[in-house]
């Protein structure tokens, strides 16, 4: 049985690999002011970390170019983004087992994101409001599991444990960096460490 009672995971890049969604959204957002990146495969720099401050690096826009950015970003993810994801290969079967193992009927008892109004974009604010709103007392019977170094560093700043999943859009540069408690390489190795 596992010594964690309470799993959190990442969406993109964790259990589902959001790629065409993503890169078609920013592609996008950026054609709006009329930008034309030849390149789409390096719009995946994008995957898992914040908007605001995406488009601030990669392409210096203003405040007021951040805010249409991420309307159109959403206008694209909310129309055709969404339906343009794929779940990771051997994800249902792992969190079957996992859940299975305390008797949830469906796999997961809460879902918890950021809010459109942009609170909650930072990953230690989606923590501690996960935490918060479901009651959990000791955080040593919890872990995050992400593929970013922001969940990484999201996960310390809460005192929590991390695994840092190497299949995602994080690179394993970023995961020496931010530290993880674990770090896989697959789904398998994921679920192995979730049921020890």
């Amino acid at each position: 049985m596992s010594k964690y009672k309470y799993i959190m995971f990442d969406l993109d890049g964790t259990l589902i690999d959001p790629k065409i969604g993503q890169i078609n959204a920013i592609d996008y957002a950026l054609q709006y002011f009329n930008i034309d990146e030849p390149n789409k495969e390096s719009l995946c720099k994008f995957i898992g970390l914040p908007l605001k401050e995406s488009f601030v690096k990669y392409y210096s826009f203003n405040n007021e170019q951040v805010k249409i950015g991420i309307e159109k970003y959403r206008e694209y993810i909310l129309n055709k983004g969404l339906k343009e994801a794929n779940v990771y290969n051997g994800i249902i079967k792992m969190l079957n087992k996992c859940t299975n193992i305390y008797g949830f009927k469906d796999y997961l008892f809460d879902i918890c994101g950021s809010n459109l109004d942009g609170t909650r974009v930072i990953k230690q604010e989606l923590i501690e409001y996960a935490i918060s709103k479901n009651n959990i007392k000791d955080k040593t019977s919890i872990v995050m599991v992400g593929d970013r170094i922001s969940d990484i560093i999201g996960a310390k700043s809460t005192q929590i444990d991390s695994i840092g999943v190497l299949y995602g859009y994080g690179t394993a540069e970023e995961m020496e960096e931010a530290m993880p408690n674990y770090k896989v390489k697959t789904v398998e190795e994921l679920e192995k460490i979730l049921m020890s």
